[in-house]
């Protein structure tokens, strides 16, 4: 059967299957405008028309990982935007599978979904809006298939006193297409977890890079 791939931002260099078996992406380092941070994005979809139907339904996945981060307005200096720490910034992918599953299935196996190691950078992250709380809300897309580990450097930001501060994991963080992962750096030290499932949600303990004592999820 006739099967069409489609995806966005669309790459006119492309001619053949396999360059697209093995298709290279990189994101921007500076992702601070919404045109940056969407081209930093990857989407695609694989669909096979039924014959009798003059339409085909498509529905794009996310072949990059994302990061949201919520920061209490008081702790980041105004005009300022975080930034992510040593993240890849260049994956090679196979856009032939035939849906999120099976890459996320595959990762792991050579080909299917590759991270260049030398290419990693710092990440400026996009200001898009605020949370209901009033909070500043920033995101950034990511490579997925690669792993923070315990204690690593994952954010920076510049406080209100023009003093750059920076941010550990307290738990390892594995990224895979198609997630969100959440971090929100409050200045209250008694946060509540919300009650989700690993499905649902990552809940991460952010600590202060002085004390090492919990300031946020």
């Amino acid at each position: 059967k006739t099967k069409y791939l489609f995806y966005y931002p669309y790459d006119p260099k492309i001619t053949s299957l396999d360059q697209l078996k093995a298709y290279t992406h990189s994101v921007n380092t500076d992702q601070n405008d919404r045109d940056r941070y969407e081209a930093s994005d990857l989407l695609w979809d694989i669909c096979t028309p039924i014959a009798e139907l003059k339409s085909v339904e498509v529905e794009m996945d996310h072949a990059m990982a994302q990061i949201i981060v919520e920061v209490e307005s008081g702790l980041i200096k105004e005009g300022t935007v975080p930034t992510l720490l040593d993240i890849p910034a260049v994956s090679k992918l196979d856009l032939v599978k035939p849906d999120l599953e099976a890459m996320t299935a595959d990762m792991d196996v050579e080909g299917s979904y590759e991270l260049a190691e030398d290419s990693r950078k710092n990440i400026t992250m996009w200001e898009f809006g605020y949370a209901t709380s009033g909070n500043l809300m920033f995101r950034a897309a990511v490579p997925a298939n690669h792993t923070i580990s315990l204690g690593s450097k994952i954010l920076s930001l510049e406080n209100p006193d023009g003093n750059k501060v920076i941010y550990r994991l307290s738990k390892g963080l594995s990224f895979e297409p198609g997630k969100n992962y959440r971090m929100t750096l409050v200045s209250k030290h008694d946060v509540v977890a919300p009650e989700v499932s690993d499905d649902e949600s990552w809940v991460l303990d952010v600590l202060d890079p002085e004390t090492g004592e919990p300031v946020g999820l």
